[in-house]
C-alpha cells in the first residue's frame, strides 16, 4: 500500500472517555483561568487624553473603576499636555489609549464601556 503525506509511525490516539466528565471539566477551568491571566497581562499601559476639564476627570474615574474591576493591576495615566495628546493624533477630547492605542475619542465612557474597550486587548 503506498501514502503519500504520511511519514513515520502512525500516532496513537488514546480514546477512552474521561471518569465521569470530572476530568474535562477541571482541563477547561484550568485553560479559562490560565486564559484570563494572559489577557489580564496584555494590558499593559492605560492613558486619558484630556484638557482638564470635568468630562476627562469622569472617563479617567470610569477607567479607574473599571480597571479595578477586572482585576487589571494597571494605572491610567492622565495626560494634560497638548503636544503629547496631540502625537497620538486625537481631535477630541476626552479619549481612552490603551497599548499606544486609541479606543475611544470624544466620548465619556462609563465603566461598562471601558470593559468591553478593554476586552478587546484580552
Amino acid at each position: 500500500m503506498i501514502t503519500f503525506f504520511r511519514f513515520g509511525k502512525k500516532k496513537e490516539i488514546d480514546r477512552t472517555p474521561a471518569r465521569n466528565g470530572a476530568e474535562n471539566v477541571l482541563k477547561r477551568e484550568t485553560e479559562r483561568r490560565f486564559s484570563e491571566e494572559a489577557q489580564a497581562d496584555a494590558v499593559r499601559s492605560v492613558k486619558i487624553l484630556g484638557s482638564g476639564c470635568s468630562k476627562c476627570r469622569a472617563l479617567l474615574e470610569s477607567t479607574q473603576t473599571a480597571l479595578a474591576e477586572m482585576g487589571i493591576p494597571v494605572s491610567p495615566e492622565y495626560i494634560t499636555d497638548l503636544k503629547t495628546v496631540m502625537s497620538y493624533g486625537v481631535m477630541s477630547l476626552p479619549a481612552l489609549v490603551v497599548n499606544e492605542k486609541t479606543v475611544s475619542a470624544g466620548k465619556v465612557l462609563k465603566p461598562d464601556g471601558v470593559k468591553d474597550a478593554l476586552r478587546g486587548f484580552r
